[in-house]
C-alpha cells in the first residue's frame, strides 16, 4: 500500500517507481525512516528521508549527506548496507538501507548473559575495527544504533554523525565539527566529545563500546572508570581491567579497536575452553558401552527471563557432581536392553533409523527400566540444562546463534532423526551432542512450576501427571531447542521423536 497525504504523499511522488512505500519504520528530527520494498527484486529495504526543517541551513543537509559519503566506502557484514542514493524532485537528499528484521542491542540488555555480551561486543569490535581502518569515526555508538537481525547477526547503524577522514588514509586526521558543539548521546559519550565532537577519534567508539560492554556486564552504564562485576557471577581474568581501559577518561589511554577485537576473542576462546575441562574425562559404562561425561559440582542460572512462562522465574541452582550421557541412547543400545531383558522392541516410528540413530517411541518408563538396567538412572531437568547450557546460560548448547541445518535436526527439515554425533558445531559446552534437536529427552522430574530463590540439587515434585522432556525434536520449531525450553508429557507416552540420554554418578 502506498501512503497518501503530507510527506508520504511528496516522498512517494520523487522516488524512482521501483521503491514501493509500505509504512513508517521510524522517525526523528532529521527525518523520517520508510518500510519500502523493491518492486523488481522483492527486496525489502529502509528508506531514511531528510526532513527539511525552516531555517535549518546546511548543517543538517550537510551532515547526511556525510552519511552518504561514509556509508559508499563502508561494506562489512558488520554495518548496515547502502543499497542506493539519490535526491526527490525537489532535491531532498534519499538513502535506501538494507532493512534488518529484528531488535536492538537496547531490547536485548535486559537479563544477557557472558556469553551474549561477548558475542555481541566482539561483533561491533570487528565492526569498529573495519569502520577506523577506512578513516571513519561513528560518534554516536549506543545500544539504539546496534541492530540484532533474525539470525543474530550483529550490525551497527546511523552514520549520520560519523567523522569522515578527508582523504581514507589517516584515521587520526577527522573531519572537524563546529567547535563548542556536544555530539553523541549521554552515558555512551567520551569525555572528549563533550563541548568539541570534532576532536572525537576512534577512540570515542572504544569508549561508546566500553560503556556498552559494561551495560551488558551489569545491566547498566558505568559511573567513570568503574571496574565491572558480572552480573551473573564472576567475570573472566582480564576482562574487568579491558573495559576499565576503554572507559579511561585519556583518549591515548584507550586501546584500539584490533586490540579489543582480539582481547575478546580471546576472553570467548578461553570460556569455551574452561567449560570444556568438565568434559576432558570421561568414562564408559560397561553394561551398556555409553560414554558418560563428568560434569563438575557448581552453579548455574536456571530457566530464562525471555522464555516460556513455565521457564521462569530463573533462580540460581548448584549440582553436585554427576556424569551425563554424550549421546542419547541409540536403537543398537536399546535393542540388546530388550534381547537382555525379554522387553518388547518400541514400534517402528515409520522412517528409516539404523543402529547408530536415537531410539524413539520409548515412555518415560521404557527409557527409566533401560537406565536401571544398565546400572544409570534418568537426569534431572537441572542435571539436563546444565549440561546443555554450560554455567553462562547459553541460549542454545552452541551459544547464541539461531538454529540451522549445521547445527541441530529441526523443523522437520530431514523427515526423520539423524545418526548420533551428527553436529559437531551443535555440542555443548559439556561436550553433549544433539542436546538441541533429534529427539526430545526423558527427564526424571514431574513437571510443575520453578520454585522461587536458590535451590541446590533440585528434584522437581514430589508426584504429578506428566514428566518433563527437554531439548526439541526433528519435526518441533527452532525455539524448542532453547536449552531452558520445556515440554511435558503422561509417563506412558510413546511418540516418534521422543527418546533419553542417561545420567549417573560422577565416577
Amino acid at each position: 500500500m502506498t501512503p497518501a497525504g503530507g510527506e508520504p504523499a511528496r516522498l512517494v511522488e520523487g522516488l524512482p517507481k521501483e521503491w514501493q512505500i509500505e509504512g513508517v519504520l521510524g522517525e526523528g528530527g532529521m527525518g523520517t525512516v520508510w518500510r519500502a520494498r523493491n518492486q523488481l527484486t522483492e527486496e525489502p529495504v529502509a528508506i531514511k528521508c531528510m526532513r527539511e526543517l525552516p531555517g535549518a541551513g546546511d548543517e543538517g543537509r550537510q551532515r547526511f549527506l556525510r552519511e552518504v559519503k561514509v556509508l559508499c566506502r563502508l561494506s562489512h557484514p558488520g554495518i548496515v548496507r547502502m543499497v542506493h542514493a539519490g535526491l526527490l524532485a525537489a532535491g531532498t537528499p534519499y538513502l535506501v538501507l538494507e532493512l534488518i528484521d529484528g531488535l536492538t542491542l537496547r531490547e536485548r540488555l535486559g537479563g544477557m548473559e557472558l556469553a551474549q555480551a561477548l558475542e555481541m561486543s566482539l561483533a561491533i569490535a570487528k565492526a569498529l575495527e573495519y569502520t577506523h581502518s577506512r578513516g571513519v569515526v561513528h560518534r554516536d555508538l549506543k545500544p539504539e544504533n546496534v541492530l540484532i537481525d533474525g539470525a543474530g547477526r550483529v550490525k551497527v547503524a546511523d552514520f549520520g554523525l560519523a567523522g569522515l577522514d578527508a582523504e581514507w588514509g589517516d584515521a587520526q586526521r577527522v573531519m572537524k565539527t563546529r567547535v563548542g558543539t556536544a555530539m553523541g548521546t549521554p552515558g555512551y559519550m567520551a569525555p572528549e566529545q563533550v563541548g568539541n565532537a570534532g576532536e572525537a577519534g576512534p577512540a570515542a567508539d572504544i569508549y561508546a563500546l566500553g560503556a556498552m560492554l559494561f551495560e551488558m556486564l551489569c545491566g547498566r552504564l558505568p559511573h567513570g572508570t568503574e571496574v565491572p562485576v558480572g552480573a551473573g557471577g564472576e567475570l573472566p581474568e582480564g576482562l574487568g581491567r579491558l573495559v576499565e581501559r576503554m572507559l579511561s577518561r585519556q583518549p591515548a589511554e584507550r586501546p584500539a579497536a584490533g586490540e579489543v577485537r582480539r582481547a575478546l576473542e580471546g576472553f570467548a576462546a578461553g570460556r569455551a575452553a574452561s567449560e570444556a575441562q568438565e568434559a576432558d574425562s570421561e568414562w564408559i559404562n560397561a553394561r551398556d558401552g555409553s560414554t558418560m561425561v563428568r560434569i563438575a559440582a557448581g552453579r548455574f542460572r536456571m530457566g530464562s527471563e525471555r522464555g516460556r512462562a513455565d521457564e521462569q522465574p530463573v533462580r540460581e541452582v548448584t549440582l553436585s557432581a554427576y556424569s551425563i550421557a554424550r549421546y542419547a541412547t541409540t536403537w543398537g543400545q536399546y535393542r540388546a536392553f530388550c534381547v537382555a531383558t525379554g522387553r518388547a522392541e518400541p514400534p517402528d516410528p515409520g522412517f528409516p533409523h539404523g543402529d547408530d540413530h536415537p531410539v524413539v517411541n520409548v515412555s518415560w518408563d521404557d527409557a527409566a527400566a533401560y537406565c536401571a538396567w544398565a546400572g544409570l538412572r534418568l537426569p534431572t531437568e537441572a542435571e539436563w540444562e546444565r549440561a546443555a547450557r554450560g554455567a553462562d546460560s547459553r541460549t542454545y548448547p552452541w551459544g547464541e546463534r539461531p538454529p540451522d541445518d549445521s547445527l541441530a535436526n529441526f523443523d522437520s527439515r530431514h523427515g526423520a532423526t539423524r545418526p548420533v554425533g551428527s553436529y559437531p558445531d551443535g555440542v555443548s559446552p559439556a561436550g553433549c551432542w544433539e542436546m538441541a534437536g533429534n529427539v526430545w529427552e526423558w527427564t526424571a522430574d514431574w513437571y510443575g512450576p520453578y520454585p522461587n530463590g536458590p535451590v541446590t540439587d533440585p528434584r522437581g515434585p514430589e508426584a504429578g501427571g506428566r514428566r518433563v522432556l527437554r531439548g526439541g525434536g526433528w519435526c518441533y520449531e527452532g525455539a524448542s531447542l532453547r536449552t531452558s525450553c520445556r515440554e511435558a508429557l503422561d509417563p506412558g507416552a510413546r511418540i516418534f521423536e521422543f527418546g533419553f540420554r542417561p545420567a549417573g554418578p560422577n565416577r
